[in-house]
């Protein structure tokens, strides 16, 4: 029987190797707490099926579920939310761990019961904020909701999720944000439990899979991150100020650096991003990130043979430096 306090939710596409190595070290961890894992297979076409199955027979409180084809993010992550049974649910990459240490402390604060969410640091993406327990949406917004766009760095409750909330954020690959932030605003007690401890790591097997590394929105980087990440940080309820709403926005970037100029070369180099891309969400970026229209503009005006002296030449000049 499964513990009643926490899932631990792993959406996966394609990544049997990565996911084998990530459910072997959380069971490890989790045993004797005896928390439910779900797997939420989008659709594979490699050996995930096998592998989970081989973890079910010596963890039975691991669940899989199957989507008969691809379905995007978002609705297999729904999937994975809406079969959840515990009073908190953690949204859990393919490719992350958490220390014995860590889990331990995650759970004894669960247990508790003293909050709807925790919002915890992972790779050590936050070094200036110390723990604290916020009580408004507005401030968490505006100094760790550029945080929270990464999957693995909120904990939710199982009070949070409900169809017609989930089925608003299809299609954006940012249904854990909008969930989050969309449900705590309707707190009158709110209490968010933010942990500066770097609580999640990448596995340190992860460098060695490379082709696998590839985000599922790397070729939809305008889409996700600027069209979509600007409509609905904006479309939030307006219990939540639109300065904060503006300053999330751009923090994104800055914290993330996801438009600087290399790899945005890089990725219309491989043909993941093309000039219509840009052109859609031209007027917004301004909003998104610091850098000039005009270099983002000049990135697609560099003729294909030559993008990869460009970015060749962008690397010397940055050593330079």
């Amino acid at each position: 029987m499964s513990s009643a306090f926490l899932t631990f939710c792993i959406p996966t596409y394609n990544r049997a190797e990565l996911l084998n190595i990530t459910l072997s070290k959380l069971i490890s961890v989790v045993r004797e707490a005896e928390c439910e894992i779900i797997v939420s297979d989008n659709g594979s076409i490699d050996n995930t099926r096998k592998i989970v199955e081989t973890h079910i027979k010596n963890y039975s409180n691991l669940k899989y579920f199957s989507q008969a084809k691809n379905v995007g993010y978002d609705r297999n992550v729904a999937l994975c939310y809406e079969n959840s049974t515990s009073e908190y649910i953690w949204l859990f990459g393919d490719s992350k761990e958490i220390s014995e240490d860590s889990f331990c402390k995650i759970l004894n604060i669960i247990k508790q019961r003293k909050y709807q969410g925790i919002v915890v640091n992972s790779e050590n993406r936050i070094m200036n904020i110390p723990s604290k327990i916020y009580n408004d949406a507005t401030s968490i917004l505006t100094e760790i909701g550029w945080h929270t766009t990464l999957l693995c760095s909120t904990i939710i409750s199982k009070e949070f999720i409900n169809n017609q909330l989930l089925k608003r954020y299809f299609d954006t690959d940012l249904i854990h944000f909008g969930v989050f932030f969309e449900s705590i605003v309707k707190y009158e007690n709110l209490n968010i439990l933010w942990i500066a401890d770097n609580v999640v790591s990448r596995t340190e097997y992860d460098l060695n899979f490379k082709d696998l590394k590839k985000s599922s929105w790397s070729n939809r980087l305008f889409d996700v991150f600027a069209i979509h990440w600007f409509s609905i940080v904006m479309s939030l309820p307006n219990q939540i100020s639109l300065n904060s709403k503006l300053k999330c926005i751009k923090a994104h970037d800055q914290n993330t650096h996801i438009f600087n100029i290399r790899q945005l070369i890089a990725l219309r180099a491989r043909k993941e991003i093309i000039k219509s891309d840009y052109i859609k969400a031209q007027k917004i970026l301004p909003f998104i990130t610091e850098l000039s229209s005009l270099k983002i503009r000049l990135v697609f005006l560099i003729p294909y043979p030559l993008l990869k002296i460009a970015l060749l030449t962008h690397s010397k000049l940055k050593l330079l430096k």
